[in-house]
């Protein structure tokens, strides 16, 4: 059957996304399992990565780093021009349809424990999520490519301290920081509730992997703004 470690999971992406983004946690999974390391740990481009083959294992091909033309505004005449830009992940929806998704990641990885010193803020999560938006939304899509649609995505990742895996009552104490988690990151998505979408998984087990500073792999996200894009 299918391996699926971070079990405790949200997912209400529209359209083939919900799918793709359920096989990125899926290999999240079986990456854990068969390396013994997380891969949410590391950076924007292993997350862009992961989700490139989740879309190809879900029947849509998909590319990770692709020119494209971006328009932007001259700061001498505030005229619109176009530069050079990337395409972070381009996923063939269909025949006449790709999906250009700008990715970005607000840093390696949150502590969500409680007095953390690097909190999964509302604050620090939506700076990234409207940077990812703006970024998306400059994107100058070419002629030959008027059937594309562009979206943005943010990854996040979270660990728990040690102490949250010790004692009788260390389940319920790593079941209420889910939940902590996922009430902030329901209030990015309601900065734009519309328009903007969530995927979150946690792992409330016991965890065997950590960091140097004995730190678990708790959870990770996506985050999502398809502006008018429906697919």
């Amino acid at each position: 059957g299918v391996f699926l470690s971070y079990s405790v999971c949200t997912n209400n992406f529209p359209g083939v996304m919900k799918g793709i983004i359920d096989k990125y946690a899926q290999l999240h999974s079986e990456h854990e399992e068969n390396c013994n390391e997380t891969a949410h740990w590391y950076a924007v481009d292993t997350c862009a990565s992961l989700l490139s083959t989740a879309a190809w294992q879900s029947g849509h091909p998909a590319l990770c780093k692709i020119p494209c033309k971006k328009k932007t505004k001259s700061i001498e005449n505030n005229q619109s021009q176009l530069s050079k830009g990337i395409i972070d992940i381009l996923v063939h929806i269909s025949n006449e349809t790709e999906l250009w998704i700008e990715a970005k990641k607000p840093n390696d990885c949150f502590d969500v424990s409680e007095n953390s010193e690097n909190p999964a803020s509302q604050a620090k999560i939506s700076r990234c999520f409207w940077s990812a938006y703006e970024s998306s939304f400059q994107k100058k899509l070419e002629t030959r490519n008027k059937d594309c649609k562009t979206i943005s995505i943010v990854f996040c990742s979270f660990s728990l301290r040690p102490e949250y895996y010790q004692g009788a009552d260390a389940l319920p104490r790593r079941q209420a920081r889910a939940q902590h988690v996922n009430l902030v990151l329901n209030k990015v998505i309601l900065e734009d509730p519309k328009s903007s979408f969530c995927a979150s998984y946690f792992d409330v087990t016991e965890k065997t992997i950590s960091d140097e500073l004995d730190n678990r792999p708790f959870g990770f996200a996506v985050l999502g703004h398809f502006g008018d894009v429906q697919l």
